[in-house]
C-alpha cells in the first residue's frame, strides 16, 4: 500500500519527540522557521516548490538521525515523483536570486535536463546520490557567494529618495548615512541607550546578522515574519533580496534595506544606517550562527 503524507508526518514527529526537541528548538538548530516544519508535521508538503521542500527535509533528516536520501526518496513517491520517473535537477538560484528555503513566488533555474525512466533502481539510487551531492554543492557555494563573493551593489535607491553609490571591489565603503534617524545632533544622542532592531518580512529574504559585537544570528524568512535583536551598539547585517526586508530601530519606521534582488551590506547604529564593504565587517560574521 502507498505511504500517506500522514505517515511521513508521523515519522517526523516522532524521531523529534525521540531527540527530546519541541518544534522551536529544532527550528533553532536547523534554521528552518517553525511554520514550516509545522506544516511538514501535518502532512502538508505543498507550502513551497519541491526543491526547497527536499533540502528542507534533508536539514531535518540530518538533525534527527534520519537517512536523508530514504526521507526525500518517501517523499517524491508522495508527490508523484518517484526515483524512476523523469526527474528535473534543479539549478541553486543564482546573482540575485534568493537562497533555499524562499517562497513559491521566487523564481528558480533549472538545467534543463531529464533523466528517462524505467532505467531500474540501480540508476534510480545513483541518480538520486548525484542530486543530493548537487543540492549540497550548490547550498555551499550559495553561502560562498553571499559571504565573500557577491558583486558590488549597483547604485541603490531607498524608500527615502537617499541614492547610495556602489562601490569598487578594494575601494573603502561610503561611511555616509543612508537614513538619517532624525534632526538631532549626533553629540545630543545617549551613547549609553540600548537600539532595539527589528525587521519585518514583505517577500522571501535571507538576513545575516551580528549584534552585541559578537553574537550571530542567520534565517531564510518568508512574507509576514519578524524578528528583533537588542545590542549596546550596532549592528551589521548582510541580506539577500533587501527589497523584502523592512528596518525599525527603537519603534522608528526606517523603511526597506534595498531593492527586490540585491544583496547589501549594512551597519546600523544610533546615528542611521550606513553602506559598508565586506572588508569592514567584524570577523564574527564569517563565524556560524551561535546555538540558540
Amino acid at each position: 500500500m502507498k505511504e500517506t503524507t500522514q505517515e511521513l508526518a508521523q515519522e517526523l514527529i516522532h524521531q523529534r519527540e525521540l531527540k527530546g526537541l519541541n518544534v522551536a528548538q529544532l527550528s533553532a538548530k536547523t534554521k528552518i522557521a517553525e511554520r514550516f516544519i509545522e506544516a511538514m508535521e501535518r502532512g502538508d508538503f505543498t507550502f513551497l516548490p519541491p526543491v526547497y521542500v527536499r533540502a528542507f527535509l534533508r536539514t531535518l533528516s540530518l538533525e534527527l538521525g534520519l537517512d536523508p536520501e530514504v526521507t526525500i526518496r518517501r517523499y517524491r513517491s508522495l508527490s508523484g515523483r518517484p526515483e524512476a520517473e523523469a526527474v528535473e535537477v534543479e539549478a541553486a538560484p543564482v546573482a540575485q536570486a534568493p537562497p533555499p528555503g524562499l517562497s513559491s513566488g521566487q523564481e528558480t533555474y533549472a538545467l534543463g535536463k531529464k533523466e528517462s525512466a524505467g532505467r531500474g533502481q540501480g540508476a534510480g539510487d545513483k541518480r538520486a546520490l548525484i542530486i543530493g551531492s548537487m543540492a549540497l554543492i550548490a547550498c555551499a557555494l550559495l553561502a560562498v557567494y553571499f559571504l565573500f563573493l557577491q558583486p558590488a551593489e549597483e547604485t541603490l535607491l531607498l524608500d527615502t529618495g537617499t541614492v547610495v553609490e556602489k562601490t569598487e571591489p578594494g575601494a573603502s565603503a561610503d561611511t555616509s548615512l543612508l537614513i538619517p534617524l532624525n534632526e538631532t545632533p549626533s553629540a545630543e544622542i545617549p551613547a549609553t541607550e540600548e537600539l532595539h532592531l527589528a525587521i519585518k518580512i514583505s517577500d522571501s529574504a535571507w538576513v545575516r546578522i551580528v549584534y552585541q559585537d559578537s553574537l550571530v544570528d542567520e534565517g531564510v524568512f518568508a512574507p509576514g515574519d519578524g524578528r528583533n535583536w537588542s545590542s549596546s551598539n550596532r549592528f551589521y547585517m548582510k541580506i539577500g533580496n533587501a527589497g523584502g526586508v523592512h528596518l525599525y530601530l527603537n519603534n522608528q519606521d526606517l523603511g526597506d534595506a534595498g531593492v527586490r534582488g540585491q544583496v547589501v551590506n549594512l551597519m546600523i547604529d544610533a546615528q542611521g544606517v550606513s553602506k559598508i564593504s565586506d572588508a569592514d565587517f567584524p570577523a564574527a560574521m564569517r563565524q556560524p550562527p551561535g546555538r540558540e
